[in-house]
């Protein structure tokens, strides 16, 4: 049988490593016809099309590579891997299984196959691959740190810290199990150590490179005469969590502009006036400025600890008057108290885990002592029209507002209303940020800007913190909150 050489070999892994895909594939489907059974060229055009999401035609090729080699467990891997890409964890599990059903001493599948069992939740399956994973292969970094992570989501806070320091330790420069370990030290309020890892975040350092930020001075947090730019990064959500830290800067530099996302910058035109306020532009160069400072970093000159956290600031997000009087005109149809409601995220960062059905809230809304507003962005209108055929609960919904798009009628909505119960969302941060009460409930493990292990807020003073007790339990947490709720009226003197 006709053998492919070595260095045609390496030319076609080169082609993939520099991604030249396209040219790839041309050579490898060229070299097939001389080479039909050569696994090698299968199992790298199937990877190929893996990377460019031709997910079909990644099975097929990969299928082909099997009718030559059954037994082939790295085929069963990719193929698991493929379907992983489309986040069908379940087909993955499958493959990955044969896989190691072939050879079980396949490091790269036991790892592969714990990444499915997390993402299906599968926390004890999840920890025992990996754990195989290690037993194959001593120094897995990435089977170290991916335990630290089921830790952490077990809050097992310890163990989670261990199994990052154990990947760090045999792979200095690996930023994810680094970065996860800053997040766990700032879940943990250690500010210095956590701040100095969140240095290190993709966004930030991606948005570095793409403005050309490396050409300019970055602010070293010391006192100087000059301009200083702020530079927003990230979720809506983070613009109000560190503008919360804006009044304190003011205190320590004046000259100061503040580049932001152009939704959000009416409202913080309005809350902070001595900021001059521009619209986000990555074309840094048509503005002047002496240093910079993107938004995330502000934290690790403002929050070094617990003490920097100031109770007093109460609200420091401000609605528009005008249109909080409109807003009145409209939702002022009783006297009973306003509890403002929000259950849904759209943000990439685990948000099944933090989203709930509208009729999970069931035991709150039944609560007739109160009128319920809707808070949530997007179209609620099944979910809302579902509640009143079948329990004749009406959530009140202001419909000549766009409530993904019309941040600032949101804003004057939540403002108005006497307390917000709100999943971890923008919803919980802006009604916050206001000063109104807040009930934010959130899942076994969450964000770190909620801290663990407390009811009370560091950022925001107002939001009480509700966790889930055990993983995915959410009718106990909201079955505490509607007792809670009994109390309202008591508990905020109303």
């Amino acid at each position: 049988m006709k053998k492919i050489n070595k260095q045609t070999i390496q030319t076609l892994i080169n082609y993939y490593k520099s991604s030249d895909l396209a040219k790839l594939e041309k050579e490898v489907k060229k070299l097939l016809k001389t080479f039909p059974d050569e696994e090698f060229l299968y199992n790298i055009l199937g990877i190929s099309f893996v990377e460019r999401k031709k997910f079909g035609e990644a099975i097929s090729t990969f299928k082909k590579t099997l009718s030559i080699n059954p037994n082939n467990a790295e085929i069963f891997c990719n193929i698991g891997n493929t379907y992983f890409a489309q986040r069908k964890f379940s087909q993955s599990i499958k493959n990955y299984q044969k896989s190691l059903s072939i050879k079980p001493d396949y490091a790269e599948a036991h790892y592969n196959l714990g990444n499915a069992y997390k993402e299906k939740l599968y926390f004890d399956d999840a920890i025992l691959s990996y754990k195989n994973a290690i037993k194959y292969q001593n120094d897995h970094a990435e089977a170290y740190s991916n335990l630290g992570n089921i830790k952490k989501y077990q809050n097992n806070f310890k163990d989670a810290k261990k199994y990052y320091q154990k990947a760090l330790k045999i792979k200095p420069d690996y930023s994810a199990a680094y970065i996860n370990l800053g997040y766990l030290n700032l879940s943990l309020n250690n500010f210095k150590e956590g701040w100095e890892a969140h240095e290190k975040r993709g966004e930030a350092l991606e948005l570095i490179k793409d403005m050309g930020l490396n050409n300019y001075k970055l602010w070293d947090g010391k006192k100087f005469s000059g301009s200083l730019m702020i530079i927003g990064e990230q979720g809506l959500g983070d613009y109000i969590l560190f503008g919360s830290m804006l009044n304190d800067l003011l205190k320590f530099h004046k000259n100061i502009t503040f580049m932001i996302n152009e939704r959000l910058l009416s409202l913080f035109q309005r809350s902070f006036p001595k900021i001059n306020f521009i619209k986000f532009d990555k074309n840094i160069n048509k503005y002047e400025f002496d240093k910079y400072i993107l938004l995330g970093s502000i934290g690790r000159f403002l929050r070094k600890t617990t003490k920097d956290f100031s109770k007093k600031q109460i609200q420091f997000i401000f609605s528009d008057k005008n249109k909080v009087k409109k807003i009145n005109n409209e939702i002022d149809i009783n006297k009973k108290l306003k509890i403002g409601i929000s259950w849904q995220t759209e943000s990439i960062n685990n948000p099944k885990e933090r989203s709930i059905k509208l009729k999970q809230l069931l035991p709150i809304l039944k609560n007739s002592n109160y009128e319920f507003i809707n808070l949530q962005y997007g179209d609620t209108k099944k979910e809302r029209l579902e509640l009143d055929r079948k329990f004749k609960i009406k959530i009140l919904n202001l419909n000549s507002i766009n409530y993904t798009k019309d941040i600032e009628e949101v804003t004057a909505i939540a403002s108005q209303c006497d307390l917000v119960i709100t999943i971890a969302n923008f919803t919980a941060q802006l009604s916050s940020s206001l000063g109104v009460p807040t009930w934010v409930i959130l899942p076994y493990s969450c964000h770190w800007r909620w801290s663990v292990n407390t009811e009370e807020s560091l950022w925001y003073p107002t939001a009480k913190i509700f966790r889930q007790k055990k993983w995915g339990d959410w009718d106990t947490l909201i079955k505490d909150v509607s007792i809670r709720l009994n109390e309202f009226k008591k508990i905020y003197k109303l």
